[in-house]
Protein backbone atom coordinates (compact mmCIF):
# COMPACT_ATOMS: atom_id res chain seq x y z
CA UNK A 1 0.00 0.00 0.00
CA UNK A 2 2.78 2.37 -0.90
CA UNK A 3 2.31 5.70 -2.08
CA UNK A 4 3.26 5.78 -5.73
CA UNK A 5 5.67 8.58 -5.17
CA UNK A 6 7.53 6.88 -2.25
CA UNK A 7 8.00 3.83 -4.35
CA UNK A 8 10.27 6.19 -7.33
CA UNK A 9 11.85 7.73 -4.68
CA UNK A 10 12.81 4.95 -3.45
CA UNK A 11 14.16 3.58 -7.12
CA UNK A 12 16.01 6.70 -7.36
CA UNK A 13 17.87 6.09 -4.27
CA UNK A 14 18.74 2.99 -4.88
CA UNK A 15 19.72 3.66 -8.07
CA UNK A 16 22.01 6.09 -6.70
CA UNK A 17 23.55 4.09 -4.43
CA UNK A 18 23.84 1.05 -7.40
CA UNK A 19 25.78 3.91 -9.26
CA UNK A 20 27.98 4.64 -6.15
CA UNK A 21 29.09 0.83 -6.66
CA UNK A 22 29.78 0.76 -10.03
CA UNK A 23 32.14 3.89 -9.04
CA UNK A 24 33.71 1.80 -6.17
CA UNK A 25 32.34 4.05 -3.47
CA UNK A 26 30.41 1.63 -1.15
CA UNK A 27 32.02 -0.40 1.74
CA UNK A 28 30.85 -1.84 4.97
CA UNK A 29 29.87 1.39 6.47
CA UNK A 30 28.06 3.08 3.49
CA UNK A 31 24.43 2.46 4.65
CA UNK A 32 24.75 3.71 7.63
CA UNK A 33 22.23 6.53 8.31
CA UNK A 34 24.30 9.87 7.97
CA UNK A 35 27.07 8.33 6.19
CA UNK A 36 28.19 10.23 2.90
CA UNK A 37 27.36 7.72 0.70
CA UNK A 38 23.48 7.63 2.11
CA UNK A 39 23.45 11.68 2.47
CA UNK A 40 24.55 11.67 -1.11
CA UNK A 41 21.89 9.02 -2.58
CA UNK A 42 19.20 11.29 -0.51
CA UNK A 43 19.89 14.13 -2.06
CA UNK A 44 20.50 12.70 -5.50
CA UNK A 45 16.94 10.95 -5.51
CA UNK A 46 15.30 14.37 -4.28
CA UNK A 47 17.23 16.16 -7.10
CA UNK A 48 15.49 13.45 -9.27
CA UNK A 49 12.19 13.40 -8.18
CA UNK A 50 11.86 17.46 -8.43
CA UNK A 51 13.92 17.63 -11.80
CA UNK A 52 10.75 14.87 -13.20
CA UNK A 53 8.36 16.81 -11.83
CA UNK A 54 9.18 19.51 -13.87
CA UNK A 55 9.24 17.49 -17.20
CA UNK A 56 6.57 15.79 -16.38
CA UNK A 57 3.93 18.30 -14.27
CA UNK A 58 1.21 16.10 -15.72
CA UNK A 59 1.97 13.41 -12.74
CA UNK A 60 2.18 16.09 -9.90
CA UNK A 61 5.06 14.11 -7.93
CA UNK A 62 6.30 17.56 -6.15
CA UNK A 63 4.25 20.17 -4.49
CA UNK A 64 6.24 23.43 -5.29
CA UNK A 65 4.98 25.26 -2.01
CA UNK A 66 6.05 22.39 0.02
CA UNK A 67 9.01 20.73 1.05
CA UNK A 68 7.70 16.80 0.69
CA UNK A 69 6.69 15.04 -2.11
CA UNK A 70 2.84 13.42 -1.97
Amino acid sequence: NRNPVDIIRTLAHELVHYAQGERGELDGGSWHTGSPEENQAHEQAGIMMREFDSKFPQFHLYQKNQSKFH
